[in-house]
């Protein structure tokens, strides 16, 4: 995504993009914190 989009890009294991996402935002309130996932990544934890 980070590709079409101007900003920062990250990836992470597989059902861990919220939590992922989470600590980005709170290491860094400023940003616009995006998180997406595939079919599955709710089960993946």
């Amino acid at each position: 995504m980070s590709q079409y989009l101007d900003g920062y890009g990250a990836e992470s294991l597989h059902g861990r993009s919220v939590p992922f996402a989470t600590g980005i935002k709170l290491a860094n309130p400023d940003l616009t914190v995006i998180a997406y996932g595939g079919d599955g990544d709710g089960y993946g934890i």
